[in-house]
């Protein structure tokens, strides 16, 4: 009987968190903005409004809810999916295993607990 390999290729850990980003499409010398779905120190899931081919370069930058502050990292499309109309969702695969997650995702957490706080 055939039987699905459901073991984990990753080598990190992804935590989902929303992030607003803008992405830089150096092929077709486009920006465009998108959001993240999860990210890990060696890749990123991304929600985009256009398809982006398998191979493009991108400058993606990340913007922080806490602050405000920026985080410039560079990747490539690895994968890309219709997800429904005018829905993409984009796997990214980070230049560099530089991203720290785990001080994004607790950034995040503190924001929206500070929101709710503020507004409750």
């Amino acid at each position: 009987m055939w039987q699905w390999n459901l073991e984990e290729r990753r080598k990190f850990p992804r935590y989902e968190v929303t992030l607003f980003s803008k992405n830089f499409d150096a092929n077709l010398q486009k920006q465009s903005e998108a959001h993240t779905k999860d990210i890990s120190a060696q890749g990123m899931g991304l929600f985009m409004t256009r398809e982006l081919s398998v191979g493009t370069p991108l400058d993606i930058c990340l913007y922080m809810p806490d602050n405000g502050g920026q985080i410039q990292i560079r990747g490539t499309v690895v994968w890309s999916r219709l997800v429904e109309p005018c829905n993409y969702r984009i796997g990214i695969k980070l230049e560099k295993d530089e991203l720290k997650p785990i001080p994004i995702v607790l950034r995040t957490i503190t924001q929206q607990i500070k929101t709710r706080y503020y507004y409750f």
